[in-house]
């Protein structure tokens, strides 16, 4: 099994962003603040590792704008 590492914002409606881990280092986006910010669609910065292939298919919903179901 391999594994990889995403962060970004989830909130009621879905992910929002999903982000592989290594790309962390030059994002200046402030992601935590926007969650603190977005507390009434319960908005929370999250640091994930799944599977690749889970990983794949996040990201196949997300780009069928399925967020909720991603």
């Amino acid at each position: 099994m391999s594994e990889q590492t995403y962060y970004g914002i989830a909130d009621a409606h879905g992910i929002e962003s999903f982000i592989p881990y290594e790309k962390r280092a030059n994002d200046k986006f402030p992601y935590r603040i926007r969650a603190e910010f977005n507390r009434h669609r319960h908005a929370v910065y999250y640091l994930v590792t799944i599977d690749k292939i889970d990983a794949r298919m996040v990201e196949a919903l997300l780009e069928m704008s399925e967020y909720k179901k991603a």
